[in-house]
């Protein structure tokens, strides 16, 4: 099982760090960077678009937290490391524009000489759809005409198609990425066409916070969705994003999700739960406990 690590950390607004902290995490052998998106935040959320990973709606961040952008610090990160790999999770695919993604996702496949992956979900916030002036009733038609556009024009031929968002006439986007090949597509989400989003467009699923019992539960559901269209459900990657507050309880989780067959644990971190501890201290503390310095040689 690979593990990977989430690099906002709450509290830090020093950018200038994060590539020595990429090349640090590199070098512990963590096998993937994985950088959240939100453009904005907001005092006060609309009751009528609660969030979904606590029992009561509310969000555990404030606007205190910063947000750089995804495609920026990945670009900053290829330039400083030579193996790990980067990727957006997840951003938020039908806020942005198909083409310009498909752009920047090739640039930095190019810089980091094949290492991008593509992370992408809907969304939670309709204030954010709102502030965008994006409907957010159609974000999810919008997310995988999105993911059918960014795919075609990542192929480097000339594409022409007339979608409900979309409409372009033999648009050619030069360079392909990295190789010829196309970077890996995650898609995130729980619900039910999160995870059909996943079985048809993805090569890879990635879990919100949640535990083991809904983790197991949802690789069931998602296996389903990929036999409702005749797809190996075994060709599907699976990342559970995990928060990590306690060394103990991280060690007999991994285990648990080691027997479900589990590709890879994304590990988030809140300096909350590591009080007087720097970045450093944490990431070098998950290295150990995880097992990936042993396995790096570190």
């Amino acid at each position: 099982m690979d593990i990977s690590l989430s690099i906002r950390f709450d509290d830090s607004n020093d950018i200038a760090d994060l590539p020595d902290q990429a090349k640090l995490i590199e070098d512990l052998g963590f096998s993937t960077i994985w950088y959240p998106d939100h453009l904005v935040t907001f005092e006060q959320y609309s009751p009528q678009w609660p969030y979904p990973y606590t029992a009561d709606g509310t969000p555990t961040f404030g606007t205190s937290l910063p947000w750089f952008d995804a495609h920026v610090v990945l670009t900053a990160i290829a330039a400083h490391t030579s193996r790990v790999r980067l990727g957006g999770a997840v951003m938020v695919l039908p806020q942005r524009s198909p083409l310009r993604t498909a752009k920047e996702g090739a640039t930095i496949d190019h810089l980091s000489k094949g290492r991008y992956n593509l992370g992408v979900g809907v969304g939670w916030s309709g204030d954010e759809y709102a502030a965008l002036g994006v409907p957010f009733e159609r974000r999810g038609a919008r997310a995988n005409e999105y993911l059918d556009v960014i795919k075609l024009l990542w192929s480097g031929e000339a594409v022409t198609i007339d979608g409900e968002f979309v409409s372009l006439k033999g648009a050619v986007m030069r360079p392909p990425p990295y190789g010829g090949s196309l970077p890996p597509i995650y898609v995130g989400g729980e619900s039910a066409p999160a995870l059909r989003r996943a079985a048809k467009h993805a090569n890879g699923w990635v879990s919100g916070v949640i535990g083991l019992e809904e983790l197991a539960a949802t690789i069931k559901r998602l296996d389903a969705a990929c036999e409702a269209i005749e797809r190996d459900p075994s060709e599907l990657q699976h990342v559970w994003t995990y928060m990590y507050t306690d060394a103990e309880l991280l060690k007999r989780e991994m285990a648990q999700a080691e027997q479900l067959g589990l590709h890879e644990l994304c590990l988030a971190v809140r300096r909350k739960h590591h009080p007087g501890k720097s970045t450093e201290e944490i990431i070098a503390e998950i290295a150990q406990v995880s097992g990936t310095e042993r396995a790096a040689g570190a």
